[in-house]
């Protein structure tokens, strides 16, 4: 019920669509680590089942000294981007030519169409159905706020990879588990940021991507490089996270989740004033 309530909010952009649903899971979510226990706050309850032994206090701390030093990058970055025009890379990328060059680089990266398989959704996800088998799904990428699709498009096949390789030969044992959310992100994060935009990777898959996009045959290996590294600060007013400044995501996700577990915000649209605000004050330190 959840999800398509979500689905549509996102579609129509409509917050409110999407209240109710969300206040029966932080319901049933508050409940849950009532029962489990915990000893600071709700939030560590249900913590434990994502990263083993943290605690919110030590990711408050953990942000605020990374906060300043991240944030810190932000300013150069941007006066580094001003150069590349906000819309390089905008055009036409038809459905299923993004879905044909994904294939290709997922392949290329080691995923095993021969046990799973990739689709295209909503929002972008990597399952399993059991081992050896693993599917993963990225969201179509482009539409009227997003008009190129070279934001994450090889993120989840990365970590599909990591998943299937992960149960290869530990099935039905603990360790076949992913050891915690933040190692399993981190290959999402490695395929896309530190390989999909870097200048090595365009030289080579270029040519390919022009085979099926050939708007880009007017630019460079080093101009792609540059446009899908390009840094500005804005608030998605669709607050679509794949499409959220990376600097911003973590602080925000986190302050937003601990905030509505422990009562602290309300669904009723709230969420979307925490994370404006968070964002606001991004832009003000990046500033200064």
């Amino acid at each position: 019920m959840a999800r398509e309530a979500w689905v549509e909010a996102r579609k129509r952009s409509e917050f409110p669509l999407f209240d109710s649903a969300l206040a029966k899971i932080l319901d049933l979510n508050r409940r849950m680590a009532d029962h489990w226990g915990f000893e600071e706050c709700r939030y560590d309850a249900l913590l434990e089942g994502y990263e083993r032994g943290a605690r919110a206090s030590d990711i408050r701390k953990l942000f605020a000294e990374l906060r300043p030093a991240i944030v810190s990058v932000l300013g150069p970055a941007v006066d580094r981007s001003k150069s590349v025009p906000a819309d390089t890379l905008d055009g036409d990328y038809p459905l299923a030519a993004q879905q044909a060059f994904n294939r290709e680089v997922a392949e290329a990266i080691g995923f095993d169409f021969g046990a799973g398989r990739i689709d295209t959704t909503a929002h972008p996800f990597c399952t399993g159905l059991g081992p050896g088998d693993c599917r993963s799904h990225h969201a179509r990428t482009t539409s009227a706020t997003s008009p190129n699709p070279f934001t994450a498009f090889c993120m989840k096949p990365g970590t599909a990879c990591m998943t299937r390789a992960s149960r290869r030969t530990i099935t039905a044992r603990p360790p076949a588990t992913a050891v915690s959310l933040g190692i399993h992100e981190s290959q999402s994060r490695l395929w896309e940021n530190h390989v999909g935009r870097g200048p090595e990777f365009w030289e080579h898959w270029l040519p390919q991507a022009c085979r099926h996009f050939p708007i880009l045959t007017k630019f460079t290996p080093e101009q792609v490089t540059r446009a899908v590294n390009r840094v500005a600060p804005s608030f998605d007013p669709r607050g679509r996270r794949t499409r959220s400044p990376t600097t911003c995501t973590s602080f925000c996700v986190f302050e937003i989740e601990l905030k509505l577990i422990e009562g602290e915000l309300n669904v009723a649209g709230r969420a979307r004033v925490v994370e404006r605000g968070i964002r606001k004050d991004v832009r003000s330190q990046s500033a200064g």
